[in-house]
């Protein structure tokens, strides 16, 4: 089943799909590097995009 995970960044409409959960937290790490470097993805914000991580 695929996932997807809208950017928990406020104003930020990047969507990003994949097959598991370890594939969407690697490119959410590389869209956080590119499109929001100034935020630092610490414990509790790794778990808020985990968290975010919907089935479609």
């Amino acid at each position: 089943m695929t996932k997807r995970l809208d950017c928990i960044i406020e104003g930020c409409h990047a969507s990003i799909e994949g097959e598991t959960e370890a594939e969407i937290m690697a490119q959410a790490q590389e869209h956080a590097a590119g499109a929001h470097p100034d935020v630092e993805l610490d414990d509790a914000t790794v778990e808020s995009i985990r968290s975010s991580i919907r089935d479609v």
